[in-house]
């Protein structure tokens, strides 16, 4: 029979073997559904600390979106009210280019065409007028009533 004790000559940690396959058993796990840990109050901590910085680099994420999407708005403002303005400058030039070519048919000297060119100058002439005399219309203030008092 051996002893528990062994020789001076031979290592001083007792040979023990452990079946490994009888804790996993004894201990209500296995293989296929292994049990799970409880977590510890560091890995709770470490958890929670992790979730600080998600937070935090979620919030600074949220708050750059919100200054992109408000800077965004004031550039479609600034563009919307840009092309307002080239809309109103076009139809400027197109106004002042029509007056030029109005006072060029009104200045003109029909006396020395032919006939047919000076109808054609006549009746642009007369168009003329009638444009001209419309828009006075417009800004034409009413005559005063005469009351007899």
């Amino acid at each position: 029979m051996e002893s528990a004790f062994q020789s001076p000559t031979s290592s001083s940690i007792p040979e023990t073997f452990v079946d490994m396959s009888c804790d996993q058993a004894t201990s209500g796990g296995s293989v296929d559904s292994p049990r799970k840990r409880i977590r510890g109050k560091k890995a709770d901590k470490e958890s929670r600390n992790k979730q600080k910085v998600a937070d935090g680099v979620n919030s600074r994420f949220c708050n750059l979106m919100e200054q992109f999407n408000a800077h965004n708005e004031e550039i479609d403002k600034e563009k919307k009210e840009l092309a307002e303005r080239k809309v109103r400058v076009l139809e400027e030039m197109q106004k002042m280019e029509e007056k030029k070519e109005d006072d060029a048919i009104m200045s003109m000297d029909i006396s020395g065409m032919d006939p047919q060119a000076q109808a054609y100058y006549s009746m642009r002439k007369n168009e003329v007028m009638a444009k001209i005399m419309a828009r006075a219309d417009c800004y034409r203030p009413l005559p005063p009533d005469d009351f007899d008092l």
